[in-house]
């Protein structure tokens, strides 16, 4: 996604989600994953805080 930049409506919230911070990229064993960043879930928390908590609740119950 990153080398591939456009103005397509549908792509416009992962394009500004990206370039704010809000997500983050790994590779692991070939595979790519995205994750909230720190800085996301600081925004999540401020601006949507129903959304923080149910996301949270589900990271935290995948993990166990």
């Amino acid at each position: 996604m990153e080398a591939w930049r456009t103005s397509c409506p549908k792509l416009s919230v992962w394009e500004e989600a990206t370039d704010r911070g809000l997500l983050e990229r790994t590779f692991t064993n070939g595979r790519l994953w995205v994750r909230v960043s720190q800085a996301g879930w600081e925004f999540l928390r401020e601006k949507r805080p129903d959304c923080y908590e149910q996301l949270r609740r589900k990271a935290r119950d995948h993990a166990a």
